[in-house]
């Protein structure tokens, strides 16, 4: 926090006080209270590098008095306070690479200069520089050309702005590949949730982009598991879908020319939204035709889902529980059904727009229980069981 000690002319009536204001150039006046015995006070909480203008009015029962005339003081610089914004890199050629980049947005003073790092080794630590090569540029060059690299390599680049308090933080990793005609990364990825399935990606062509001609989209579909498309035009947006609903996922961007892919950009994430709830038909289970399979009927449409579904089904055993189920062909009054807890579900995929599925592979004469999986949501149970063998 930086402060300032403004000291004041001593008031000549013990009935007076005085009253210091201040503010920024061309910005409002904000007040403080000063004892009449007081002739300096120190104002905290301003901004390093910045003009400040301060009047002095004397107060008494009566009012406030006139102001003095204002006087402007600038405050200490610190070190910038952010690092350089919109860094880019593209190569030239197999051995050289251009960096160019914006001022800090908070510079807390004059920049002296900037410092572009860069190595084509695995990063462990980013903020470790001991192996990074290092090219210093003056205050008005926002670009540099890093020169003698090794052929077709991954280089990771930063950039550091600093003045005569100190250097600024370093900017985020930009990546590129040393290999003529392979664009560099592109920038400024938005990714926006449309609704429950997709997500709007949008983003910026790569510095001096005149060969490219298409993008690769990478992102996640699990923890472990990552999908890649690719675009074969020259367009900066793409609205990705058959996502999952409330899922946060993670997006990256490459461009690619008749050279080869770039490096991808840097990541970025949204959450798709919540959809809305998964309602279920009336469903009915009977067996058909065959006594190793039985026959999912849907009433009607799933509502709020046209996603691919699961169809779980696993064997019951009539034997020794409080469960009770009709079989009207075979026995009289009810037959006694325990599922069994240690047998896992089995399932399959199908699409939801099919009002009949068929399950096969089952055991003759046997009772089944079966379910659909839509997403997180699970319908009710339905139970039906196969025939015997040579009824069919």
């Amino acid at each position: 926090m930086l402060c300032l000690i403004v000291k004041l002319d001593a008031v000549s009536s013990s009935t007076l006080k005085p009253i210091s204001e201040y503010a920024e150039r061309g910005g409002s006046f904000r007040e403080v209270k000063v004892p009449p015995s007081q002739t300096t006070v120190t104002i905290e909480g301003l901004e390093p590098y910045q003009q400040y203008e301060f009047v002095l009015h004397a107060v008494s029962a009566l009012g406030k008095g006139h102001p003095t005339m204002p006087i402007e003081v600038q405050t200490a610089e610190t070190v910038p306070g952010n690092s350089p914004t919109d860094v880019k890199a593209r190569p030239l050629n197999s051995q050289a690479v251009l960096v160019q980049w914006g001022p800090p947005e908070i510079p807390n003073g004059k920049i002296t200069g900037y410092t572009v790092y860069y190595t084509n080794k695995a990063l462990t630590d980013e903020q470790d520089k001991t192996d990074w090569l290092k090219k210093e540029t003056k205050a008005e060059e926002l670009m540099a050309t890093l020169s003698g690299l090794e052929y077709e390599k991954t280089y990771y680049i930063q950039v550091q702005a600093k003045n005569t308090k100190g250097s600024g933080p370093f900017s985020k990793t930009v990546t590129v590949i040393t290999k003529q005609g392979v664009p560099g990364q592109p920038s400024k990825l938005i990714a926006k949730p449309v609704d429950s399935r997709r997500i709007s990606l949008t983003w910026e062509k790569p510095l001096h982009s005149y060969n490219i001609i298409g993008y690769t989209i990478r992102f996640n579909v699990s923890d472990t598991e990552t999908k890649e498309l690719r675009l074969t035009s020259d367009i900066q947006r793409h609205t990705v879908d058959g996502l999952r609903a409330d899922t946060l996922y993670s997006f990256r961007v490459a461009a690619h020319s008749d050279r080869g892919q770039g490096a991808f950009g840097d990541a970025v994430t949204a959450r798709t939204l919540q959809s809305a709830a998964v309602v279920f038909p009336e469903l009915q289970l009977s067996p058909r035709n065959s006594s190793k399979s039985l026959i999912l009927q849907l009433k009607s449409p799933i509502e709020n889902w046209n996603d691919t579904i699961e169809i779980e089904y696993r064997k019951a055993i009539s034997e020794g529980s409080s469960e009770h189920y009709e079989d009207s062909d075979e026995n009289e009054g009810s037959a006694a059904i325990q599922f069994e807890e240690i047998q896992p579900w089995l399932s399959f995929e199908e699409i939801a727009e099919n009002p009949e599925i068929e399950i096969n592979g089952l055991i003759p004469n046997t009772f089944y229980e079966v379910r659909i999986k839509a997403g997180t949501s699970r319908s009710d149970t339905v139970l039906a069981k196969t025939l015997e063998d040579g009824l069919f």
